[in-house]
């Protein structure tokens, strides 16, 4: 439960993206299994969601392993 937690405070929609390129790449390979990752990642940069984490990681938000602010 805990580790479930500090899971629902990360990005969501970066853990999602992750989620499906980590389910959907089995099947694939290589060459198409890297086109799915940029395009899906091209797609949560285009949220604008990354930006909001690099300021957090910026002002020193889950620096060193530590996750416990984020």
């Amino acid at each position: 439960m805990e580790l479930a937690e500090q899971l629902t405070r990360f990005p969501q929609r970066c853990m999602l993206s992750d989620r499906r390129s980590a389910i959907t790449q089995w099947s694939r390979g290589m060459d198409e299994a890297l086109s799915q990752e940029a395009l899906l990642g091209r797609e949560v940069i285009k949220s604008g969601e990354t930006v909001a984490g690099a300021a957090r990681f910026n002002s020193g938000a889950g620096r060193h392993g530590d996750f416990s602010d984020i």
